[in-house]
């Protein structure tokens, strides 16, 4: 179940696939720890392709900020909405 405090609603958006996801990530894991969590249901998706790599590029699309791949989205500051791109 969804609690706001210990989880983040987030998009992700993926270019090379032309497609966005929306994500319940916990706040106290990293991106890498979520993206380790969520490539199991993007090969669901039918994007068996698509492995991430571990220089993967993680941006804040409205202010163009680079993530930290190793720090917690809470620390991040990450909120409920935000929408990133997967590079």
């Amino acid at each position: 179940m969804w609690n706001p405090e210990t989880h983040v609603r987030i998009d992700l958006f993926f270019p090379v696939l032309q497609k966005t996801y929306e994500c319940l990530f916990s706040r106290q894991a990293s991106f890498a720890q979520n993206l380790c969590i969520f490539q199991p249901l993007l090969e669901k998706d039918g994007q068996r392709f698509y492995r991430f790599r571990s220089s993967v590029i993680i941006v804040e699309k409205d202010s163009g900020i680079f993530c930290d791949l190793d720090i917690c989205l809470d620390r991040l500051g990450i909120q409920d909405g935000m929408t990133f791109i997967l590079y």
